[in-house]
């Protein structure tokens, strides 16, 4: 085993090691995702280069683009996490939990409520728009 592999290796380990036992914050847990595609990312880009194949060199810019999605959504459900539950701890991710009981301050679900009992009763665009904000 090169140098090489090795590294990479023991980096997607130690991302699967932080991942599996110190999950105390969600921050940390995607930043052992973030790692472990890292490291997959570099081991792929050298795969290609050692195969001497242009077929394959689409295939780390894939996961790389994959990668990105990953993380837009992970700090995405970081920041609904952090404001309805006050905190980025794994233990509290219960949504009975939640630091508010106004259903005002779940924007998102309880708008779509709203949205949906509108458009069954029919009402009209301008109680819809109004009853949003």
């Amino acid at each position: 085993m090169t140098p090489a592999h090795f590294s990479l290796n023991a980096a997607f380990m130690l991302g699967l090691a932080g991942l599996t036992f110190h999950r105390v914050h969600l921050l940390s847990a995607l930043l052992c995702l973030e790692g472990m595609m890292l490291s997959l990312f570099v081991a792929m880009a050298l795969w290609t280069l050692q195969m001497e194949t242009t077929s394959l060199s689409t295939a780390p810019m894939l996961l790389l683009a994959f990668s990105a999605c990953e993380a837009s959504a992970g700090l995405a459900l970081l920041v609904a996490t952090a404001r309805t539950h006050g905190s980025d701890h794994m233990q509290n991710l219960n949504y009975y939990n939640a630091k508010s009981t106004d259903p005002h301050y779940y924007a998102i679900p309880y708008n779509l409520i709203i949205f949906i009992k509108m458009t069954v009763n029919n009402y009209n665009n301008k109680q819809l728009f109004n009853c949003l904000y």
